[in-house]
Order: structure tokens, then C-alpha cells, then sequence
């Protein structure tokens, strides 16, 4: 679970619909308190499809939200083994600068349904044009930094400075596999 908001140094949140709070379907039409993130302003399945599940309580667990009443389950693949990896993207509400420092943070808590050792979680910057491969890491963008998220009771805090190495307009979070 993830709530991402995104700021250089001098200028507050650039993620669009940080805490996936805005929605475009109500909850009582959902499968097990459940939308899929094609569902959410802002926000882009890149691979497979994410979801965004409201708090307290769905199919992963009983987690409260960070921040707000709504957070994004992100599928590293693991320990059900038939479920895909999932990427999540973010659009920004303009473009990173070249040469500019960001502050890039965010909030991970491991859902009540998955077993330990946890997931690692990663966070890059890209760019929404190129198209996104899974198994071709060139196309991911500039790697922000990871996290292993391990804890079901608490929100873990994310937290890197970065030199854009190009103009982004998107943030991408993806799962990975942590083998037992």
C-alpha cells in the first residue's frame, strides 16, 4: 500500500491525487471494496492492474490509511506466485527539471494477507511516453531508490533526495519479489 507525494525542496506536492482520495466509481459497485486504479485520476496501471482499496478494512486487511480514507495495493507477485508484479504510475503536475533536486517520499505498509520476509517496494521517475516493459529496466526511467516494507501494523517512510537527470512527468512504483 502506497501514498505518494512527490516535491522538490522548494515547491510542495507535484503527484496528482496523492492520497487516491478522487475516484470515479462508488464503492458500493465495487468487488470486495475494491477499484481498479483505471478508476483514479491521476494514476496509470502500468503493469498488470493495481488496486485502491478504501480503510479500514478490504480483502488485504484491516490498515488504515496513512492520510485520507483510501490507499493503492501494489502485487510484488509473491507468495501467491499467479499474480503478476505490479507498476503503478503517477502523473506529475509539471515536469521535473533537469538538473533540479526532488525530494521524493512516500508511505509503505505490508498488507495483513502476504508473509514475511515482506516486499520490495521501488520508486522511479519517467517518463509517460516511453513505453513502459516490464523485463527492459531502460524503459522504468531514473530509479529514485527501494524499500523493504515488512511491517502489517505501521506506514514505513520512504524517503530520498534526487538530481533529475531529465524531465519526468510521472512517478512509478513498483513490487518486487522477495524470495523466502
Amino acid at each position: 500500500s502506497v501514498e505518494v507525494p512527490c516535491s522538490p525542496q522548494s515547491n510542495g506536492c507535484m503527484v496528482q491525487n496523492p492520497s487516491f482520495e478522487n475516484v470515479l466509481i462508488t464503492l458500493s459497485t465495487t468487488v470486495e471494496n475494491q477499484i481498479s486504479t483505471t478508476n483514479v485520476p491521476g494514476w496509470v496501471p502500468l503493469w498488470s492492474s493495481p488496486d485502491v482499496c478504501p480503510s479500514p478494512t478490504n480483502f488485504a486487511g484491516t490498515q488504515n490509511a496513512f492520510d485520507g480514507n483510501i490507499y493503492a495495493g501494489i502485487s510484488s507477485g509473491h507468495p501467491w506466485g499467479v499474480f503478476d508484479t505490479e507498476v503503478l504510475g503517477g502523473n506529475l503536475t509539471s515536469n521535473t527539471v533537469t538538473g533540479n533536486w526532488y525530494n521524493v517520499h512516500a508511505r509503505f505498509s505490508q498488507a495483513e494477507l502476504r508473509t514475511p520476509p515482506g516486499v520490495w517496494m521501488e520508486i522511479y521517475l519517467r517518463n509517460s511516453s516511453t513505453i513502459f516493459d516490464i523485463s527492459d529496466a531502460l524503459t522504468w526511467g531514473q530509479r529514485v531508490g527501494g524499500l523493504l516494507v515488512n511491517d502489517f501494523n505501521n506506514w514505513q517512510l520512504f524517503s530520498a533526495n534526487i538530481l533529475a537527470n531529465d524531465n519526468y512527468d510521472q512517478i512509478m512504483i513498483k513490487g518486487d519479489a522477495i524470495a523466502t
